[in-house]
């Protein structure tokens, strides 16, 4: 055989093999000493917000978040620690040539309030879709400042803090601190009613003109509630149709999480959720899931991996975390975080707090509380911010 032809095919079979080898390691082969073959791991990826937290497998300290560990397919206790942070910690199960990831949310340990009001406030509420505070001021607490309020909770550079802005002034005419009030579907207005009249008002500045709607109020809460069944309807059309039939007969819609890929909701009736609804995904979650629904228990539905997760019986003021993977709810006068496949549960904050209302930020970094940190002060109680990192 001539030379060069062999030292090419050398060559050749040489980058052949050590192709093979490379994705073979990139899947997670690795060599095993004792026979010399190559056996298949698992990829954990251990990250974590924030990181360089410790990683323990096993009990054992393995590495630093953000890192990727090959691991022998099995189930393995991960904790992830971090000084002055919440420990995280699951069971999760390694499977030969797939990636699982922790995407663990290491909440303070230690709750940090910062004042984002000082007059003293009243009936703040949430925008349907987060991001926005409405309350109002009333004479008691300072008159200058009486008429409703709204506080946009969109980050700001340099993390300076949201400033309130005034929306209506109150007069003699208009006493906004007796008036009840509500966000339209996408936030943009305030609908606001008095005894005798309602006003329609722009959320982005202060309004001047006030023009009775009494009359109409039926006809623009019809408006919004369709507004509202179609944005739903476009949503629930991106999930398995047994699903969409299931929220329509045996379940009330508590909320969706911000990427649109879950639902959290209530079970109304004992019901089944079929198997396979969609073809298996690869490195889906792990964690026992419930695909038998109890009547009254609340749950979570993933449509990216076709699983459902029980979360619990009773939850207060349910918001997602801007993660999606993340819940806040309020709980025994606690205000606690939970995963939505039921793990890792945590109290955020269990100091003083009001009327059971809580807000967060879009980007999830903060939380809202209404408190009265001063039970001797005659102020009304005011918003205060609580990082969440």
């Amino acid at each position: 055989m001539n030379k060069r032809l062999l030292i090419t095919l050398v060559t050749a079979i040489f980058l052949l093999a050590a192709t093979i080898i490379v994705i073979k390691f990139a899947k997670g082969y690795r060599p095993n000493l004792k026979d010399g073959s190559l056996k298949p791991t698992g990829l954990l990826l251990a990250n974590s917000t924030p990181r360089a937290a410790q990683v323990f497998i096993n009990g054992e300290l393995s590495t630093a978040t953000d890192d990727t560990i090959n691991l022998p397919p099995a189930e393995y206790e991960v904790k992830i620690i971090k000084e002055g942070y919440i420990p995280w910690e699951k069971k999760l199960k390694i499977e030969a040539e797939l990636v699982t990831e922790t995407n663990a949310w290491l909440f303070p340990a230690v709750s940090e309030l910062k004042p984002l009001t000082f007059t003293g406030i009243n009936k703040p509420i949430v925008s349907p879709h987060g991001g926005l505070i409405a309350f109002n001021i009333s004479t008691s607490s300072a008159e200058l400042k009486a008429g409703l309020w709204s506080l946009d909770l969109a980050t700001r550079p340099l993390s300076f803090p949201p400033k309130p802005s005034q929306i209506a002034k109150s007069t003699k005419l208009l006493d906004f601190s007796k008036s009840n009030y509500s966000f339209s579907a996408d936030g943009s207005k305030l609908l606001v009613d008095l005894k005798n009249a309602s006003y329609l008002l722009e959320n982005d500045r202060l309004n001047s003109q006030f023009e009775n709607i009494k009359t109409k109020i039926i006809d623009i809460k019809d408006e919004w509630q369709k507004e509202e069944e179609l944005r739903e309807k476009a949503w629930l059309s991106r999930f398995p149709e047994e699903i969409s039939k299931l929220m329509k007969d045996s379940a009330k819609i508590i909320t969706l999480s911000p990427d649109e890929t879950k639902i959290l909701y209530l079970a109304e009736k004992n019901a089944v959720i079929p198997e396979n609804l969609i073809p298996k995904v690869l490195s889906a979650s792990t964690q026992p899931e419930e695909r038998t629904l109890k009547a009254n228990m609340i749950y979570v539905y993933d449509r990216r991996e076709d699983r459902n997760f029980k979360i619990r019986e009773t939850m207060e003021n349910i918001t997602w975390l801007s993660d999606s993977r993340h819940l806040i709810f309020i709980e025994e006068k606690k205000i606690k975080a939970i995963e939505y496949d039921g793990q890792n549960e945590a109290v955020i904050y269990a100091g003083t707090f009001e009327e059971n209302f809580s807000a967060i930020w879009p980007d999830g970094s903060r939380l809202v509380i209404l408190a009265n940190l001063n039970p001797d002060s005659p102020l009304l109680p005011n918003l205060y911010a609580i990082n969440l990192k």
